[in-house]
């Protein structure tokens, strides 16, 4: 009941040490989560969000599942729309326009650069480097407060946009669609997500056609030939994957991109070609590629993969990554290493997807999927998520004697 009424960065600054730092507690990582829960602060929701989404104890993961299921029937929503609506502003207010706040006696402003970093703005307009020195007759208690307040909205940032990349890219995965309003309310309305969203490209469905589109720094919404597209309320809206276009399409939005000098918030226009046999259940045309264990770890974490339980002696010998809203986990193959890790030589295996059994269980059970019952957005992402660790490999013919085991 107390944790519930306090202040959620302060909460998050106790938090997220602990867990990194005693991540073997689970009892006491669990207790924490579990009050955390009880706040509708977005700053805590969006927490719980991501452990649910990416943490390396099964069951603490599981557990912040389960609470933002809760916490979404609490609020009356879908677990997606209490994603959508508590995406934290740190601080900003507009959407172009500096955000003004009071500093003692003087009124400076909040903006957000094309880096995706927060600036600091004087009376007149100018950048500064940090906040000023407070005036004599500024009130101590006040600024105090001010300055707390500042060093949140930075956290807040750099969590908003590690959070909500990583959404976005599941949103592609998976084919989420929003209702063109609720996408234009809760997404491209927010002084954060305004920015995010003119790094990615999206499609809307109009007259049965699928039209792809770029949100502009201006609000507007262009096509291919710099064409402003109108959204209908009621239209449909996704992210555009690279499967989901012609090849002379992806050539014009790369053209697109670099004349604009957009840095993509994740790859979109990446297509992998599939020719699968019948019956296939993984990706494995590489198999036997070199590379180390470090390497490997570095490629595949980058990606959003965790590491595969361990066995029996500290063995494991795949990372994965979960796509919940499917009820799917990717797995990545490879020759193995143990805990503690060590640098051994390593050899890439196969990449597979597999389909949860029993939706409602605390503890997740899996069997492999046939590729050809994989949605096709996700079969692409996990195709280029092969080809591309495959690229940092080295092809041997005697890969198999190099091996450590």
């Amino acid at each position: 009941a107390l944790i519930a009424g306090g202040d959620a960065q302060t909460l998050l600054g106790m938090i997220q040490p602990f867990m990194k730092k005693r991540y073997e507690r689970r009892a006491q990582i669990e207790a924490m989560l579990q009050a955390l829960a009880n706040s509708d602060d977005p700053v805590a929701i969006q927490f719980l969000l991501s452990i649910s989404r990416r943490y390396r104890t099964n069951s603490v993961q599981e557990l912040a599942r389960a609470q933002v299921s809760l916490i979404a029937a609490r609020n009356g929503w879908t677990q997606d729309e209490l994603a959508d609506r508590t995406v934290q502003t740190a601080g900003l207010e507009h959407l172009t326009q500096p955000s003004p706040f009071e500093f003692g006696s003087r009124t400076l402003a909040l903006a957000l650069g094309d880096d995706l970093k927060l600036r600091l703005l004087n009376e007149e307009g100018k950048l500064l480097k940090s906040l000023p020195q407070p005036r004599q007759t500024d009130n101590e208690g006040d600024i105090a407060e001010v300055k707390k307040w500042f060093s949140n909205c930075k956290k807040e940032l750099k969590q908003v946009v590690e959070q909500q990349s990583a959404r976005l890219y599941e949103a592609m995965v998976t084919e989420r669609h929003w209702l063109a309003a609720d996408w234009q309310q809760y997404l491209h309305q927010h002084p954060v997500m305004y920015r995010l969203l003119q790094r990615t490209l999206w499609q809307v469905e109009i007259d049965g056609q699928w039209q792809t589109f770029r949100p502009t720094e201006d609000g507007a919404f262009i096509d291919i030939d710099d064409e402003e597209l109108q959204l209908p309320a009621a239209a449909s809206i996704r992210l555009v994957s690279g499967n989901l276009l012609p090849e002379a399409a992806l050539d014009a939005w790369r053209s697109h991109l670099k004349d604009y000098k957009v840095k993509p918030l994740f790859e979109q226009l990446r297509s992998a070609e599939v020719t699968l046999t019948e019956g296939q259940e993984a990706l494995n045309d590489l198999r036997g590629r070199m590379t180390d264990c470090y390497t490997l770890r570095g490629l595949l974490t980058k990606k959003g993969y965790q590491r595969g339980e361990a066995e029996d002696g500290g063995f494991f010998d795949h990372y994965f990554k979960r796509f919940d809203t499917l009820g799917l986990r990717v797995e990545f193959g490879f020759s193995g290493n143990c805990v503690p890790e060590e640098n051994e030589a390593a050899a890439i295996y196969d990449i597979r997807v597999m389909e949860r059994t029993n939706p409602r269980g605390r503890y997740a059970r899996y069997r492999q999927l046939p590729l050809a019952e994989v949605p096709v957005n996700l079969l692409n992402a996990i195709a280029v998520d092969y080809r591309e660790v495959g690229e940092k490999c080295v092809a041997e013919s005697d890969w198999e004697s190099k091996l450590p085991w």
